[in-house]
């Protein structure tokens, strides 16, 4: 079994799991469990056009200086030059991806620690 939480914290394996129980197995009672929560690998975030346009087109105050009084053409023009350039595909693929919990739930008995221990 890889990659699962139990509350807020993160299990690569079940090797991870007993070396944050702190005791050899063998210790434990035997009708040990405990509930873990699956995960799934996932982008941290993904951007799409508006968040880009807007993002930019709100921070335009750094340049106001050099915007005329009427600046909505050159907006429309700042997220039309977005739009056609920016290759959201690709940035989207390079965002670094977690393991995110999901609703899917296991439970682990000292059998399961057992049997991978072997």
């Amino acid at each position: 079994m890889e990659n699962f939480f139990i509350e807020d914290e993160f299990f690569s394996t079940l090797d991870d799991l007993i070396d944050y129980i702190g005791l050899d197995v063998e210790e434990l009672d035997d009708n040990w469990t405990t509930k873990v929560k699956l995960s799934e690998l996932e982008p941290m975030f993904q951007f799409n056009e508006k968040f880009i346009v807007d993002a930019i087109i709100n921070n335009t105050d750094l340049f106001e200086d050099r915007f005329p009084e009427d600046s909505d053409n050159a907006f429309k023009k700042i997220e039309e030059a977005i739009i056609g350039s920016v290759d959201l595909e690709k940035l989207n693929k390079m965002i670094p991806s977690l393991y995110y919990p999901n609703c899917d739930y296991r439970i682990i008995t000292k059998q399961d620690l057992l049997d991978f221990k072997i």
